[in-house]
């Protein structure tokens, strides 16, 4: 059901883990989140992504997704930090709300 949304957070956290300064890994994760919507995630987890995106906006004065390494690049070394685990923690709970839990020891491959 939310499988764009899942390979969206799938590249982006494979991003962040990347070799690059981390201001840059963070960039990299986010041009993989660029025009991914709220709507595409599951209710419960959509306002989080909604403050990501709004707080992204707030500090570049720039739509989010047209320039996040514009906000990432006014950000200090402690919101980018933040905003790093931000994005992990909601990848996270995508995947905990998308997929279901084993039933059984049988069931753990």
């Amino acid at each position: 059901m939310f499988s764009h949304a899942e390979e969206k957070f799938h590249f982006a956290v494979h991003a962040l883990t990347g070799a690059a300064p981390q201001r840059q890994r963070l960039e990299n994760a986010f041009a993989h989140l660029s025009y991914l919507k709220a709507e595409e995630l599951p209710e419960l987890l959509q306002p989080r992504l909604t403050e990501i995106q709004e707080e992204l906006e707030y500090v570049s004065g720039i739509a989010w997704h047209v320039s996040a390494s514009a906000a990432i690049a006014k950000m200090s070394d402690e919101q980018v930090s933040q905003l790093a685990r931000r994005v992990h923690d909601l990848h996270d709970a995508l995947m905990n709300l998308s997929r279901p839990y084993p039933t059984s020891a049988s069931d753990i491959k």
